[in-house]
């Protein structure tokens, strides 16, 4: 129970923590860092802002997994395999997600 809740809560708190205070110059150390997010500073805002909704809305998935599973009594080896699993989805789509708009977003340029 414990791990799908407390990272849910950890990636909203991330996806929050960019969207309040995100990274106004490109750089190695904070913020969604790729090569075509690193391209140029529009690349860099757009990344910022889209991967900051997306890992919010992750953090919801994952915490809703845990209270689900807490609901259903299920074993927690079980609740935290789904955790996992889903976590491993969310990285995954954000990854694809974001590099496919950004790489719209420089079309429409």
């Amino acid at each position: 129970m414990l791990i799908p809740n407390l990272t849910g809560l950890i990636l909203i708190l991330a996806g929050l923590l960019m969207r309040i205070f995100p990274p106004k110059k490109i750089n190695a150390l904070y913020g969604y860092r790729t090569l075509r997010s690193m391209k140029n500073i529009d690349n860099w805002h757009f990344a910022q802002r889209l991967s900051a909704q997306l890992l919010i809305i992750g953090g919801l998935v994952l915490l809703l997994t845990g209270i689900i599973g807490l609901l259903l009594n299920l074993d927690e080896a079980h609740i935290n395999m789904m955790g996992f699993g889903i976590m491993i989805i969310i990285v995954i789509v954000l990854f694809v997600k974001t590099e496919s708009a950004i790489k719209k977003f420089e079309q429409s340029k």
